[in-house]
This record gives structure tokens, sequence and C-alpha cells, in this order.
């Protein structure tokens, strides 16, 4: 099962890049979206922005979000599923599940979906997710590393290991927490997506580098597991390590 945070999209777009400048031959899948209008188009580029993943056409673009259950495939077919949509090529294809498909505008991508703030983005902007995680002072931290407008690519996984690194109990309140610590909780987010992301692109499973998500005991001693926050998901907490701001 691939677990769709941000790393496991990006490396989605970079498997799909051999479809960059070829054209689509024939669409498939049960979407609602007028998937026609993609035969004959030129796939221009391939891109991820937080969780999203983006298909830009000399036509307009597709915006793919997988939540929870959603996967892909390349060059082939998962037995006894029909896609939500397919792409075939003279060479190749893909095949999105379970997921959500949009079409989108170019403008609409780069509006919405800045770059700078994508937690893999050669182009993070560490000020700006300063000023965006700031800007929700009342709220708990949990809550704002989960906000895909805050922090895109950030999930479940990446939220508990970098509150485990960074020491912040994840119930802490944003305006508690002090600057120096918050540019370390946003240091820490980003290096383990980084790490996530070559992992997978070495191919190798991404578990073993988990230091606390899923785990019952951490270097420290015994871990908690309880829903945080108000979206209510599981966070691993360190009582040793974790402190309240």
């Amino acid at each position: 099962m691939r677990i769709m945070e941000g790393p496991s999209v990006k490396i989605a777009a970079d498997t799909m890049s051999n479809f960059v400048n070829k054209t689509v031959e024939s669409v498939s899948g049960n979407t609602s979206i007028d998937k026609e209008v993609f035969l004959d188009a030129k796939v221009l580029d391939i891109f991820s922005r937080g969780k999203n993943l983006f298909i830009e056409f000399d036509k307009p673009a597709l915006k793919i979000h997988f939540g929870m259950y959603g996967t892909w495939r390349v060059n082939e077919e998962r037995e006894g599923k029909t896609p939500r949509l397919g792409l075939q090529f003279y060479d190749g294809m893909i095949n999105l599940y379970y997921c959500s498909v949009k079409i989108v505008s170019k403008e609409t991508i780069d509006k919405k979906y800045p770059e700078e703030i994508d937690i893999l983005s050669p182009n993070w902007i560490l000020d700006e997710a300063i000023k965006m995680v700031k800007s929700e002072s009342e709220s708990m931290i949990c809550d704002v590393l989960l906000d895909q407008e805050i922090m895109p690519g950030v999930g479940n996984i990446i939220k508990n290991e970098a509150l485990y690194k960074s020491s912040i109990h994840p119930e802490s309140i944003v305006e508690k927490i002090p600057p120096e610590e918050i540019i370390r909780l946003l240091e820490e987010t980003r290096d383990f997506s980084i790490k996530w992301y070559k992992a997978k692109k070495r191919g190798e499973k991404i578990f073993p580098h988990f230091t606390i998500y899923r785990k019952s005991d951490c270097p420290e001693g015994k871990v908690t597991k309880k829903k945080t926050g108000n979206k209510k998901r599981w966070s691993y907490i360190c009582p040793s390590q974790e402190k309240y701001a």
C-alpha cells in the first residue's frame, strides 16, 4: 500500500515523467470530468505540489488528489479494477484509482498551489512557512502541520516524526511555542520529508525510518497514542521528550 503524503506523490510524478512530450491516444475511466477533451493532448509537464499531482497539457491541466486510498499504476492495470482515469499513450499508460480528478488551468495551479510553500520544493521558503504557521496563533500545532494551505505535502506520518524530533507536544498552541522552536520544527518537517523522498527513490521501504510513528516505544521510553486537535488524527507522543509549550 502506498502512503500518499507529499514524498509519495512526488515519486509518482517522477515515475510518470517519461510521458512528458507525448500525446494521449485514448482515455478511459469512471471519472465524471469530460475526459474526452484530453484525446490528442500533448503532455507538457508532470509535477507535484504538496499532496496533489498535476499533469499539464497543451490544453487544460489535470489535478489529481489521492486522499487516503488513492493509487496509481504506470504501464499496468489493477486486475478487476476500473480506473478513475486512464491515459493511453503509444508506448505506455497511466492509470489512476480511487482518487479525485479535476480539470484546472495553469493559472489556478500557480495561484492556489504556490511552489514556494511545497515542503519538498527546491524553492521552499522557510520565512514564508514561519509566517503562515504563526498566523494560526490560537491553533494546536498538530492541526497547523496538517493544513494543506500552510504545509502542503505534510501528512500524519511526517507530522508525528517532526514533532518528536523537535520535542514539541502535538497539542501545543502555536503562540506559546518559542520562535526558535518553530524554526526547528519546520526544518525537521522538511528534513524528514526529503529523507522519505530519497529513501523511496532508492527503492527502500519508509517504515524502518520511523522513530515514533506507530511505535509503542521510542529511545526515551514508552509512547502514548491519542487522537489530537480538531482533525482528530492519531498522534504518537513521547511524554519524556515532547513537552507542552
